[in-house]
């Protein structure tokens, strides 16, 4: 009897965010990765800038920014992904923020499965 693969799977992800581009999410083979929320919290006194990009492979290693010094208030939240991001293949999800363990990042990621 053949493997059965779910078509669906649903993937948590949190980090601690740092000042160096960290690879959040790296899009697997064979799969769409629908970013269906970005929580991201402040966890300091002080309001924190993000920044949010995504490389592409399919854009021949593009990095594309989504948000740039984006402000997020002390003590305070945000959904970064107002609406839903797709990714292809290899595409890579990618967060920094002005300083080192201030902002925590939970992505909620939907993977379905590219079939023929």
């Amino acid at each position: 009897m053949a493997t059965r693969i779910p078509l669906n799977f649903f993937r948590r992800i949190s980090k601690a965010v740092t000042t160096t581009d960290q690879r959040v999410y790296t899009c697997p083979s064979d799969v769409a990765g629908i970013i269906i929320s970005a929580y991201t919290s402040n966890i300091t006194n002080q309001t924190q800038l993000v920044n949010v990009k995504l490389s592409s492979d399919s854009l021949s290693g593009s990095m594309i920014t989504i948000l740039s010094s984006f402000p997020i208030l002390s003590n305070d939240a945000v959904n970064l992904a107002i609406n839903k991001i797709v990714l292809t293949e290899q595409d890579v999800f990618i967060v920094s923020a002005e300083q080192n363990n201030a902002v925590n990042i939970t992505l909620s990621v939907l993977e379905s499965v590219n079939t023929p």
